[in-house]
């Protein structure tokens, strides 16, 4: 994260946005250090999020539902703008404040077609098979202040 800002109401969260550098994009599941850097430059370019002319994207939150069932759980919905692209995505976050501070979690799933990222969709490339790349990307968000 870039930076951002998080809207509480006596502990409770109400709202807030903040803006990805995606030029921190990280690959932490391969081990192969090379494999793994040309990952991530490929993940960089016009094939996908293009990060030299966008990069940041945005998050902002619209729309907060405090679950009753669950402590510190929400829905939020936010618009999330990727590739100057917008579209309203919701998904389930934690919430906690934590002394001066707070933790918040979430795990957001998004629909990379949405964004115009097209390379290896299956949906947009006939004959690809096991080329195909999953066109769900999951993002883990962890946020936290102190």
């Amino acid at each position: 994260m870039q930076s951002g800002t998080l809207n509480t109401k006596s502990d409770v969260l109400t709202g807030g946005a903040f803006v990805i550098d995606m030029k921190s994009i990280t690959c932490d599941d391969i081990t192969d250090a090379d494999y793994s850097k040309k990952l991530v430059g490929h993940l960089n370019s016009t094939d996908f999020f293009n990060v030299s002319e966008f990069p940041t994207a945005n998050v902002k939150i619209t729309k907060v539902l405090k679950l009753t069932n669950k402590p510190n759980t929400y829905n939020l919905t936010a618009d999330l703008t990727i590739k100057g692209i917008t579209k309203s995505i919701t998904f389930p976050a934690t919430f906690k404040a934590t002394g001066n501070g707070f933790e918040g979690n979430a795990k957001i799933t998004i629909d990379r077609k949405l964004w115009d990222i097209k390379y290896g969709s299956s949906n947009f490339f006939e004959g690809i098979g096991d080329k195909a790349i999953k066109n769900e990307i999951e993002l883990n968000v962890n946020l936290a202040s102190n």
